[in-house]
């Protein structure tokens, strides 16, 4: 938060928050923001543009430790732009390819 950056992506997809138990064991993630919907794939296989609240995925980005292969349920969904962004954190390290943040996230310097 507070750190400026540079979008360097922006791609119209369904964003979702989800819940989902990290596969190396680590703790329970709850509500965590965001997977795209090329992200993740129905459990029973079901062919669904936008899937609802409570529906279980399996998770297929590696993007944190855990997710790829993890089991999760959907908490939240909403159609909108995501973009993904270069920034400095304010501890000095510099991260590329930030996935995903919503325009509400963002503001301009």
């Amino acid at each position: 938060e507070g750190a400026e950056g540079t979008i360097v992506g922006a791609y119209e997809s369904t964003v979702y928050s989800l819940s989902y138990t990290p596969t190396t064991g680590d703790d329970f993630q709850e509500n965590h923001k965001w997977v795209v919907k090329e992200e993740i794939d129905p459990v029973d296989d079901k062919d669904v543009e936008t899937l609802n609240q409570g529906a279980e995925v399996i998770i297929n980005s590696d993007r944190e430790e855990g997710m790829l292969g993890a089991k999760g349920e959907i908490d939240t969904s909403e159609d909108t732009i995501v973009y993904m962004v270069d920034f400095k954190e304010t501890t000095g390290e510099e991260v590329k390819n930030y996935q995903w943040l919503k325009e509400s996230e963002l503001s301009a310097p």
